[in-house]
């Protein structure tokens, strides 16, 4: 099985040292490193199983996210495998898409919800792949798979597949023997486009229409003396109706009587009051508590005055 690892906080000799620990736990929280372990036994059992059909992305960061990595992408002949690794303990039950523990007879929901989460990525991945052009027809298959022997779950109808840990050598075992898909050079073209995808540009370029078939006629170089002739006779067309209408005009103004003007007076403007100002009022609005705190002071620091003013009368006397 081809492995490419893409983990961050690794060491030159590609493990996670005490310190590459300690800055993974900050940045990425504290179940990361026991994560980081889960997946390292699960890439152990598969590699005992799967040959160099398979190729296996660890840790990858899914292309046009905001730094969204997704755990392990298995891509072989039977499909597309994305694969959530946990190394938690404890119980818990996979109830459709509700996650969460179980104490007695009480369900308590968790967050994260791995199932959600297992779903989401799968679902990130397929969309990816699609717009690639890679996946031909095939379907991401979200795995939920638990390393931890201390962890139990209780599955009803699970929103995702759940493998407990007794049970990854069948899995990988299941996913070899299963019915090929797609060819190993496909499956390795799946993961080649998710660590160097390719970029995708729409060029439509503009229907050519064949001559005798557009509705734009044909230029003709006497069409332009068609056109002077006919403005031409167009103004002088519209001079002549021109002159007869002004010359209808004048005869009608010359019969019409001449009114007197009247001289129209302007109107008064109406007078605007002048405003009254408002008085300014104080932004300082003090509570009567607040109030009688700054006298109590107000009057301790006179007692505290008189009572320092009789020590000095006091001590002069003396």
């Amino acid at each position: 099985m081809k492995i490419i690892d893409k983990t961050p906080y690794l060491n030159k000799q590609g493990k996670i040292g005490l310190l590459e620990r300690i800055k993974g736990t900050f940045s990425l929280g504290t179940s990361w490193y026991g994560d980081m372990k889960g997946q390292e036994e699960v890439i152990a059992v598969l590699e005992r199983s799967l040959d160099n059909k398979f190729v296996l992305a660890r840790n990858p960061i899914l292309p046009g996210s905001q730094d969204v990595r997704l755990p392990i992408v298995l891509s072989g002949p039977p499909g597309v495998f994305l694969l959530n690794v946990t190394n938690v303990r404890g119980m818990f039950r996979a109830k459709g898409e509700e996650w969460g523990t179980i104490s007695g007879d009480h369900f308590k929901p968790l967050k994260p919800n791995l199932l959600s989460l297992t779903a989401r990525y799968s679902q990130g991945l397929q969309k990816f792949l699609e717009r690639q052009g890679v996946m031909n027809m095939l379907t991401a298959e979200p795995i939920l798979l638990a390393t931890n022997p201390g962890m139990h779950v209780d599955t009803i109808r699970p929103l995702v597949r759940v493998v407990m840990s007794d049970a990854l050598e069948r899995f990988a075992v299941s996913v070899n023997q299963a019915r090929a898909l797609q060819s190993p050079e496909d499956a390795q073209l799946i993961i080649d486009r998710l660590i160097t995808p390719k970029t995708i540009t729409k060029e439509t370029g503009a229907p050519v229409v064949p001559a005798e078939q557009r509705q734009t006629p044909m230029y003709d170089p006497n069409d332009r003396f068609k056109d002077e002739s006919q403005n031409q006779a167009a103004g002088s067309y519209k001079s002549s109706l021109y002159s007869s209408e002004s010359e209808s005009r004048t005869g009608i103004q010359e019969d019409e009587p001449q009114l007197e003007s009247v001289p129209v007076k302007p109107a008064a403007k109406p007078s605007v009051k002048p405003a009254k100002k408002k008085p300014v009022k104080s932004n300082i609005n003090i509570s009567n508590r607040q109030l009688g705190i700054i006298v109590g002071v107000f009057a301790v620091l006179v007692v505290c005055l008189i009572l320092l003013i009789a020590v000095g009368f006091y001590l002069n006397a003396r």
